[in-house]
């Protein structure tokens, strides 16, 4: 998070945070005396949760307000603003956003309780926003999605930093395959323009699926995002040169080319795999806001089909039926694979981390996945958490 006020005033680390002695003594600080107003201010955690609050989330959104500003809000003195500003990202409370200790115990209780319920090995959430259950459209959809989603990306980029540490000493590394599409470009945005923990050359990364986009160069495309993925970590990426989605008779041709029947073995062995899933295909947008080929009448014609045999979602292009079965279609999908996904999430020295939040359309598609054991491990955020373990009214 940026820390520069909206005024250009540093709220952190600049010349106004810093302390100096008057200027008459040279810049020796004075002699102790009396008590200070604010001696103690930066132990008073209420207050630096009412900092963070009225800086970095007025009004319950998103924001980075002057220190003058708060100070007037809360009454008190700038200088017991900047104080309190170093303390709350020293402690965590603003990292990138701000949690408050109700919402920490919160976030602990719904991972436990996900866990129970949909037998995950990890589950990691991220702060939620409110605003997603009074069914945004258009921009502001999009905009508290990528809000989410940045959160989620920054949690899955500390996860794969712990992940890889593991094989660090390990001769042959790991191979880890990545899904395609908005989500998972964001995760391998984060890995690229934040610090990596660990860079281990003998990673690989593979995509899961073929090219979904053939006319044209897509940030999308899982061929893309494992290139960004291994770039970030230090290792390199594999390709999978071959069309996502074909009829099945030119999957027949195409599967068992040589070096295309090697590449689906080799996505079989990943030790981790990467996803995120798709919007219901039961809304009434989803034919313009789910895109699995870059022909937008392809693209329909598909959605049509997967729907007619009672499709309800996809992950990764595979669709599944609200009782968790794969759909299949006249159309075959080359990749992993729906059953491949489960049989890596079922194994216990293996993982498929399934990201996705900040989207109401996804609650049901989300909840299906995780009941078909689809994944082992979830990164999403609090609303959607609550509406996993049947706590949001009405929804």
């Amino acid at each position: 998070m940026d820390n520069r006020d909206d005024d250009g005033e540093r709220g952190r680390g600049g010349k106004d945070a810093r302390s100096h002695g008057d200027a008459r003594t040279g810049g020796r600080k004075k002699a102790k005396g009396p008590s200070k107003p604010n001696r103690g201010i930066t132990d008073d955690v209420d207050f630096l949760e009412k900092v963070a609050l009225s800086k970095y989330r007025h009004e319950g959104r998103p924001s980075n307000r002057s220190i003058s500003r708060v100070a007037l809000d809360l009454g008190t003195s700038e200088s017991a603003v900047r104080s309190a500003d170093h303390r709350i990202h020293d402690l965590g409370i603003v990292y990138p956003q701000v949690i408050t200790r109700r919402e920490r115990a919160e976030i602990f209780r719904l991972e436990h309780l996900i866990k129970q319920q949909y037998g995950l090995r990890e589950v990691m959430l991220v702060g939620g926003l409110p605003a997603i259950l009074d069914k945004p459209t258009g921009n502001y959809r999009f905009t508290l999605w990528t809000q989410v989603n940045r959160e989620m990306a920054l949690r899955v980029a500390e996860y794969l930093d712990a992940y890889l540490a593991k094989f660090v000493d390990d001769r042959n590394g790991p191979l880890i395959g990545c899904a395609w599409g908005r989500t998972l470009d964001q995760v391998a945005h984060v890995l690229e323009n934040t610090p990596r923990a660990v860079q281990l050359r003998r990673a690989r990364v593979k995509p899961i699926i073929g090219g979904t986009l053939a006319a044209h160069y897509d940030a999308v495309e899982a061929n893309v995002i494992a290139s960004k993925i291994a770039r970030a970590i230090g290792g390199r990426s594999e390709q999978l040169l071959c069309p996502a989605i074909l009829s099945v008779k030119q999957s027949e041709f195409v599967i068992n080319a040589s070096p295309i029947r090697e590449a689906l073995q080799e996505i079989r062995r990943c030790n981790l795999v990467l996803t995120g899933i798709g919007a219901s295909l039961d809304d009434a947008d989803a034919d313009t806001e789910i895109n699995l080929v870059n022909d937008p009448k392809m693209s329909r014609t598909l959605l049509e089909s997967a729907r007619s045999y009672g499709a309800i979602g996809e992950i990764c292009c595979w669709f599944f039926r609200a009782n968790g079965d794969e759909v299949e279609t006249e159309h075959h999908v080359v990749g992993l694979g729906y059953e491949g996904l489960k049989r890596i999430a079922a194994d216990s020295n293996r993982r498929v981390v399934l990201i996705t939040g900040g989207d109401a359309k996804r609650f049901v598609p989300l909840k299906v996945a995780l009941n078909a054991k689809l994944a082992s491990a979830l990164v999403t955020d609090t609303i959607t958490a609550r509406f996993l373990v049947g706590e949001l009214d009405g929804v």
